[in-house]
């Protein structure tokens, strides 16, 4: 994604004649991106696009906030992004409009700037998302910061305890400033990992080391006593899965096998634990069942 290649134009008389509509793609009235670029971004990276073609620049009163400002950061969240841009604003006074989404706050938190544009720090950003969205996204988006250092598990947990008593979705940010865990690769181990706490499975332990005779064969997402489960169908060998596909392929098959040697191997999908029911179905078939009064937080 690179907001240099945004261009901009004038009156929407001007635009058939400024761009050739086949190689641009809209991204808001008036800025364009080149199209075979647009198509390679996910869409956390299109909506970054969106917060640059709407507010290169912002004055003082105020930043880029909540979904807007993780999409600057490069952290994900689970569900659509919006179609507006997230604002943080001091006082009254302002409406949302349709491109912009203000939220309002007593006063500004201090903001960092990313190519010219003030946002809340990756800290606030977690905790912000965490007070206003589901379990597991805002647990995806915490498991992110955290893998990539953007700040401590203890600062988080600081920052939490201090949101005022009573404040709205403070209980959700209390369970991510426990449950995020720098461990965790990808948003689906994140929203896999929260289904699992939700439906009061036994806590799974995090990238368990598999080996056997011939010595290491690879990591798994998740281990139970007796079964390990892997949420994106590809174990972590250790090694590039490069060259001939079907040589790649043949290469996880063995290593497969060696595991199912050892052990018992649950597999699950995007689908499977977005729905939550099929991969509590899949991990219910493997022994993997709900405990009444399951302990995850001491």
């Amino acid at each position: 994604m690179n907001p240099a290649l945004l261009q901009f134009t004038g009156p929407r008389t001007l635009r058939a004649e400024a761009l050739d509509q086949d190689a641009w793609t809209q991204v808001r009235h008036g800025a364009f991106y080149p199209a075979s670029e647009w198509e390679a971004l996910d869409a956390g990276e299109r909506h970054a696009l969106l917060v640059h073609a709407g507010v290169p620049k912002w004055a003082e009163d105020r930043l880029v906030s909540h979904w807007s400002a993780a999409a600057l950061h490069g952290l994900p969240t689970i569900g659509r992004w919006p179609n507006r841009v997230d604002v943080m604003v001091a006082g009254r006074g302002r409406t949302s409009q349709h491109v912009q989404r203000f939220h309002r706050v007593k006063e500004l938190p201090t903001p960092v700037q990313i190519n010219g544009i003030r946002v809340t720090d990756p800290l606030r950003t977690v905790v912000d998302l965490a007070r206003c969205t589901s379990l597991r996204s805002a647990l995806a988006t915490a498991d992110a910061a955290l893998r990539k250092k953007m700040f401590a598990i203890e600062a988080l947990r600081q920052a939490v305890s201090e949101l005022p008593t009573g404040v709205r979705g403070k209980q959700t940010a209390l369970l991510v400033a426990q449950l995020a865990d720098e461990r965790a690769e990808s948003p689906l181990e994140s929203m896999s990992r929260a289904v699992m706490f939700q439906a009061r499975l036994p806590r799974p332990e995090l990238q368990v080391v598999v080996r056997d005779g011939r010595g290491f064969i690879g990591r798994c997402d998740f281990g139970w006593d007796g079964l390990l489960g892997e949420c994106d169908g590809k174990m972590k060998y250790g090694a590039d899965l490069t060259d001939d596909p079907s040589a790649a392929v043949w290469r996880e098959k063995q290593r497969e096998d060696r595991i199912r040697r050892v052990t018992d191997l649950a597999r699950w999908c995007w689908d499977d634990a977005y729905a939550e029911g099929p991969m509590l179905r899949i991990l219910a078939d493997k022994g993997v069942r709900p405990r009444p009064g399951q302990q995850w937080i001491a």
